[in-house]
């Protein structure tokens, strides 16, 4: 299962189901994105990058602000 977000500061972006992938390997899980919103007993095997809310929403409102060089 795969589809493509429309709305928000996500639109644009594609989730799907690792498991869909011909070779679920070759993924990478390497950063969890608000952290700070799992519940307690929610783990990943792997160690990864991970991000609060806050976080998330401060890189997302930078990429849409106007770049001056």
């Amino acid at each position: 299962m795969s589809d493509r977000l429309t709305g928000g500061c996500f639109s644009g972006a594609v989730r799907f189901t690792a498991q869909a992938h011909d070779d679920p390997s070759v993924l990478k899980f390497n950063m969890e994105t608000l952290a700070d919103e799992q519940p307690d007993n929610f783990a990943v095997a792997n160690d990864t990058r991970t991000t609060t809310g806050p976080e998330v929403i401060a890189y997302f409102i930078q990429q849409q602000e106007p770049q001056h060089g």
